[in-house]
């Protein structure tokens, strides 16, 4: 029976117990590669021995090569690149979900609009009750997947006096890898100007 002695911080699995000579024991385990590895690193295990009798030594395995998704090229833009947007108007998002990994990657994608956006078409979205759009699918190895969906910016007396960049990010996790966010690089913006007239009194 191998016992566990620890998890990813150095710790290890023992086993005790008699080998008869000319006889041979086999073990088998299962372990789970660390989520935070990135694809094409390589692992390899190693196993000391000590009958006591001799030297303790080591026994290495051979190396393995971790076949995983890369997300991390994924990008979110607006049709509205850096542009001033009307109150009211339409605002078309895409996002790319490119896998530059050698394995297929299944994963959620969350955008929580920002407090000035109400969704107008989920396009390849799932609509939550809350607003929150969600796509949930498969990426395969060196695949992209393009995805679209339609915001309208709030109206004229909704949005605040003065210039409001319009900011967006999506959370991205495929379980294997820590979540992660990917943002607007060039959001669009949108400026409200309020005048105020004098009031006049007559005595």
């Amino acid at each position: 029976e191998l016992v566990l002695v620890s998890g990813f911080d150095g710790g290890g699995l023992t086993w005790s117990g008699v080998v008869t000579a000319g006889q041979q024991v086999q073990l088998e385990l299962l372990v789970q590669t660390d989520p935070a590895l990135v694809a094409n690193a390589t692992v390899s295990n190693v196993v000391t021995i000590n009958d006591g009798f001799h030297i303790p030594f080591d026994v290495y395995s051979p190396e393995t090569m971790i076949l995983a998704s890369d997300l991390t090229a994924s990008t979110k833009s607006s049709a509205s690149l850096n542009q001033q947007v009307m109150p009211g108007e339409l605002v078309t998002y895409t996002v790319t979900m490119s896998n530059t990994g050698e394995a297929d990657a299944t994963v959620q994608v969350t955008d929580v609009l920002g407090v000035y956006y109400t969704v107008y078409d989920v396009g390849d979205f799932i609509e939550s009750p809350t607003g929150t759009l969600v796509w949930s699918g498969v990426v395969a190895a060196g695949q992209e997947v393009v995805l679209q969906y339609v915001v309208q910016l709030a109206g004229l007396t909704e949005l605040p006096a003065g210039l409001t960049i319009l900011d967006n990010a999506i959370q991205v996790d495929d379980g294997m890898h820590l979540p992660f966010t990917i943002i607007d690089p060039s959001p669009p913006w949108v400026e409200v100007s309020r005048y105020y007239l004098p009031l006049i009194m007559n005595q």
